[in-house]
């Protein structure tokens, strides 16, 4: 993979690792109170100074009951992180993180599930060349999403899935702002009790206030399939195809191709083991004008 140093990429070989625990709380007959923490470990072979452990941790708020549901998380992470998924580049930054959802049931074959979440991301030290990323402060930003995601039961096996979305970067300094629109469509299936799967596809348009030269139009999807072999063991496959705002100074889009497999072993019914093994490509557009 692609991995960001000072003064150069270098190719290398990563293992990442999670643990985490969470703690859950009833309150009454309709109410539940969590909270938890992780543990994220990425160890690279040849690039010792990309080494680290980072944590996160986050409460949250669920009520309601099987018609109408509400959920509630904050959390807080103070610790090195990579800021984008474009390269394997860390950073020392702060995230404060705002997310809720609601879900309704109705007609005995619809669900409606309402999300938003907002990020206040700031960026204390850029382990990396100036290169690869703006430098200093020019990464601050406030990151906020609103979705929509719609489901109508065809059969006991299958469900057709409507999805839309809206997702907006402000940077605190740099000029280039950036509004994401999208709508996808598609269906999710079971055709047998352990496997599971979904076909999506859609278009997005992610939009830079630095003008359309700097717009993507295109289409975006994801096909997924996962399946239990047995009690204990069990495997996923996944291919996306999707664009991002890119966070690279010289470019305003990636559009991501990615073909992964992992697969399940399952120690308890709450506790697993997950390696994933995943192949794809990044594709930069730079705009034909601009800065």
């Amino acid at each position: 993979m692609a991995v960001g140093v000072p003064f150069e990429r270098v190719a290398d070989t990563s293992l990442d690792a999670s643990v985490g625990l969470t703690l859950a709380v009833p309150v009454g007959n309709r109410a539940l109170v969590d909270a938890g923490g992780q543990l994220d470990l990425y160890y690279y072979d040849q690039l010792s100074e990309l080494r680290n452990v980072f944590d996160s941790s986050d409460v949250g708020v669920v009520a309601g009951g099987k018609n109408l549901l509400f959920r509630f998380d904050g959390s807080y992470r103070s610790d090195r992180v990579r800021p984008t998924p474009e390269f394997e580049i860390l950073a020392n930054q702060t995230v404060t993180a705002l997310a809720g959802l609601t879900t309704v049931r109705f007609g005995g074959r619809h669900q409606l599930t309402l999300s938003f979440d907002e990020r206040r991301i700031r960026i204390q030290d850029l382990l990396t060349s100036e290169g690869e990323l703006p430098a200093g402060n020019n990464l601050d930003r406030r990151e906020t999403g609103y979705r929509l995601h719609l489901e109508r039961r065809l059969t006991r096996r299958a469900t057709a899935v409507v999805e839309g979305d809206y997702e907006s970067i402000d940077f605190d300094v740099r000029p280039d702002d950036t509004n994401a629109y999208g709508a996808a469509a598609g269906v999710t299936f079971s055709p047998r009790g352990n496997v599971r799967g979904d076909a999506i596809a859609g278009f997005k348009r992610i939009q830079s206030e630095l003008g359309a030269d700097a717009d993507f139009n295109g289409l975006v999807s994801r096909l997924g399939l996962t399946a239990r072999l047995n009690q204990r063991i069990g495997w996923g496959t996944e291919f996306l195809r999707d664009a991002f705002p890119s966070l690279l100074g010289n470019d305003r889009f990636f559009v991501a191709n990615r073909v992964a497999a992992s697969v399940f072993v399952y120690f308890e019914r709450r506790f697993y083991v997950n390696p994933i093994i995943a192949f794809g490509r990044n594709t930069w557009r730079r705009p034909k004008s601009g800065r």
